[in-house]
């Protein structure tokens, strides 16, 4: 990638789909689905974008040596993220897809791409279950927490 950079950690906000999932959880992108154009148009059909094993482990491991609420799975990655009126399909959910975030299947691509590794660590922002989204009261508490998370998974892979 561009100067010689290696290892790749992703922290950003992102939209639950499912009821347990609480606002300030974090979730960590295992795969990616998405319904932007973005890889269709790169492959000419679909790809499956997914985290750098070994990277997804040791961020989680990290969350869970701090006991941060977590889950581990597949998001999907949008276009559409902060549109006004946002389609939403209950097949999402009903198919095991945790959140929605904005860029994670475009780094695990271009990841792939250069041969880095790559993982997108996420802070549960908003529940499209929930009619309210994090507090600011909240928020600084837990973008701590997910930074923590990324800062200390990161340096676990600095002599690479």
């Amino acid at each position: 990638m561009f100067y010689g950079v290696k290892n790749l950690v992703r922290v950003a906000n992102c939209r639950a789909h499912k009821d347990d999932i609480k606002l300030s959880d974090i979730v960590f992108a295992l795969g990616c689905c998405t319904d932007n154009g973005y890889l269709r148009h790169t492959f000419q059909g679909d790809y499956a974008a997914v985290a750098d094993f070994d990277l997804l482990c040791a961020a989680v491991e990290n969350a869970e040596r701090l006991g941060v609420r977590h889950h581990v799975g597949l998001i999907k990655t949008t276009d559409m993220y902060y549109a006004e009126t946002t389609p939403r399909s209950p097949n999402w959910a009903k198919y095991g897809v945790l959140a929605t975030d904005l860029g994670s299947a475009g780094l695990y691509t271009h990841a792939a791409k250069h041969k880095c590794r790559a993982v997108s660590i996420n802070l549960v922002s908003d529940n499209e279950t929930a009619t309210a989204g994090l507090e600011d009261k909240n928020r600084a508490s837990a973008v701590d927490k997910l930074l923590t998370i990324a800062l200390e998974t990161a340096y676990q892979f600095t002599d690479e």
